[in-house]
């Protein structure tokens, strides 16, 4: 796939797209050449998440989304993410100018693409967007029906999860600030695949502000959530994007970061961070909820109307915070949730 393309090179605009056969896609190209053109970009490749990234090409990124590296299948052990290449690409023609030979058998992947990280400007394109591999029966049979269902809706029921005390273990005013003291909570991966399997999107909304503080920085904060996105990917679960928000009110702490302290929109309860993901994901807020161990993401939810769930046990004071639900676990929330494939 990489031979033939160069020798189609003087048939091509300076611009184009590429891709695979082996794929069905629902894309807005517009807005991904709009990406691609902003950027200045060589090379953009569309990347999403998805429920085998130990078979898939995982990608690297950095803070300005720049890809770094490419790690080839398998990819069992690694905590790098679930960033996979979906095999749709905008290229600039100037990557093939020191390729001369074009009778050599390439892969466009392997061959040409890895060579060109640190050499030009490779960027990720990460979407929520329909981009489904069909390269096997099974995986053609589910993109089917994935592709069917979208269809039939403008708007989607999003579920939006808190991380620390509802993805992950956590104690209350203990910070994360190493991949390896992130621990998924049990059945974690389980509930996420059987909410997906009910027609949901997944969004991750956290705030962070351990970023402003100065105790970690956003890239340290970035390999934390690789590895969350690797634990869910080796148990075949996976969320549609990560909202983030690093910014904290109060003043006073070592090695703070001063352009962070803000009183900002997006830190919850405030709802900034689901008005993000609803940007990229048109939501259906009737059908909609909020899943957090705290009143802010309650009152988030509440500000943002959606369903809201709050996560406590319950010797918990919790019926003050006026949950639609108090459930236990992530687990027990995706067992009632209500199934939106038929609909």
């Amino acid at each position: 796939n990489g031979g033939c393309l160069i020798n189609a090179l003087d048939k091509l605009p300076e611009n184009f797209i590429y891709l695979y056969c082996d794929v069905i896609f629902d894309i807005d190209f517009e807005k991904f050449i709009e990406f691609h053109l902003e950027n200045d970009a060589s090379l953009s490749l569309f990347t999403h998440p998805n429920d085998h990234p130990y078979d898939s090409d995982l990608l690297e990124v950095n803070k300005s989304g720049e890809i770094v590296e490419i790690h080839h299948p398998p990819n069992l052990e690694k905590d790098i993410g679930n960033n996979a290449n979906a095999a749709v690409y905008i290229v600039n023609k100037s990557v093939f100018n020191k390729i001369t030979n074009k009778l050599t058998k390439l892969d466009f992947m392997k061959d040409i693409v890895t060579k060109l990280i640190g050499q030009h400007k490779v960027i990720a394109y990460r979407s929520a967007e329909l981009v489904k591999d069909i390269g096997t029966i099974n995986r053609f049979d589910v993109a089917k029906t994935i592709y069917e269902f979208r269809l039939k809706r403008d708007k989607n029921p999003i579920i939006f999860l808190d991380r620390d005390g509802t993805i992950n273990n956590h104690t209350c005013g203990e910070d994360i600030l190493k991949p390896d003291d992130f621990i998924l909570l049990p059945k974690v991966a389980e509930a996420i695949k059987i909410i997906r399997q009910k027609g949901y999107f997944i969004v991750v909304v956290t705030n962070q502000p351990c970023v402003a503080k100065g105790y970690i920085s956003a890239n340290e904060l970035h390999r934390i959530h690789n590895k969350m996105e690797s634990l869910l990917g080796h148990s075949g679960a996976y969320v549609d994007a990560i909202y983030t928000c690093y910014h904290h009110p109060e003043q006073g702490f070592a090695g703070e970061v001063p352009e962070l302290k803000i009183v900002c929109s997006c830190r919850k309860p405030e709802i900034g961070l689901l008005a993000m993901a609803s940007d990229q994901i048109p939501v259906d807020k009737r059908n909609s909820w909020i899943v957090g161990d705290t009143w802010r993401d309650v009152l988030a939810g509440q500000k943002f109307e959606v369903n809201t769930c709050l996560i406590a046990d319950g010797n918990s004071n919790s019926s003050k915070y006026h949950a639609d639900k108090v459930l236990p676990s992530v687990f027990e929330f995706a067992l009632v949730l209500p199934d939106r494939r038929e609909e």
